[in-house]
């Protein structure tokens, strides 16, 4: 049958004394732990802390989701903030559903962004709008190989040679790109 500590006069503590020994809660079994409530009619709030140790939470075959109506942050004093940190090949995806506006980065003296794309390629769409790069130091586009570097790119004819498939490769007497 159930067991139920209630108390209706004052606070229900487990393992509040200075005895340095761990609270266990549901480790056996097949069990759903529930802590707190989720009724929108109340006030409740969950504080977990950790002190000097370290806090894991490890979902094994299920997943892991964190929901509010308010903000999520997750921030550190003392060290970087990881996500996707794992030699585990999957994806990341920011922001794929709803109209959201994706902030990286901020404009501090000592602030930097930096995106790096191994052999799987970096592509950046924008669909039904612009696309700006602003600096106030200026803009630098660098290949470490022999490749080409394309601005503008669209299909098109080349005049000569008639070849040509980029308008960078349009390149003899008198060439005329036409895009199409």
């Amino acid at each position: 049958g159930a067991i139920a500590l209630e108390s209706s006069a004052g606070e229900i503590q487990i393992g509040t004394d200075a005895v340095g020994q761990a609270v266990k809660i549901g480790t056996a079994g097949a069990r759903a732990v529930t802590i707190g409530s989720s009724a929108s009619s109340t006030s409740s709030s969950l504080n977990l802390h950790a002190g000097t140790g370290n806090m894991v939470t490890t979902v094994t075959g299920g997943t892991y989701s964190l929901d509010t109506t308010g903000s999520i942050a997750l921030e550190s004093s003392g060290g970087e903030i990881l996500i996707g940190d794992d030699s585990v090949n999957q994806a990341i995806k920011v922001g794929t559903k709803g109209g959201r506006v994706i902030t990286l980065g901020n404009v501090e003296s000592s602030a930097a962004v930096n995106i790096n794309a191994g052999s799987g390629n970096m592509v950046t769409s924008v669909v039904g709008g612009t696309y700006t790069v602003d600096a106030s130091g200026g803009v630098e586009f660098e290949t470490h190989t022999s490749g080409m570097i394309t601005l503008g790119h669209r299909t098109g004819v080349c005049t000569d040679p008639v070849t040509a498939t980029s308008q960078a490769g349009c390149t003899g007497v008198g060439a005329v790109w036409t895009p199409t």
